[in-house]
């Protein structure tokens, strides 16, 4: 789980929990290669340039393997930010 925890003064602050299995849900939908072609076009669309953007074919069992691996790091702080108007951000594993 990860719990990402926004605090923007004394105040108001208020805790999100992201399961594991959302991660490796919304991982493997951005890794399709429908999505790829999605974007690609987008892209070729609002912008003067023809780009083609290749569906990297290892994306998604390096996606898979790297969600797995954060299962074994719980406690682990990903993000920690701490801004001078007193808001902070804060993810956790």
């Amino acid at each position: 789980m990860i719990k990402v925890k926004v605090k923007t003064d004394k105040n108001h602050s208020f805790t999100i929990p992201v399961p594991l299995a959302v991660l490796h849900a919304s991982s493997s939908i951005l890794s399709s290669e429908w999505i790829w072609r999605k974007v690609t076009r987008q892209i070729n669309l609002h912008t003067k340039h023809n780009l083609n953007l290749d569906h990297p074919k290892f994306l998604k069992a390096h996606l898979k393997q790297m969600i797995k691996e954060l299962r074994h790091h719980k406690g682990l702080v990903l993000v920690d930010i701490k801004l001078k108007d007193g808001t902070s951000v804060l993810i956790r594993l």
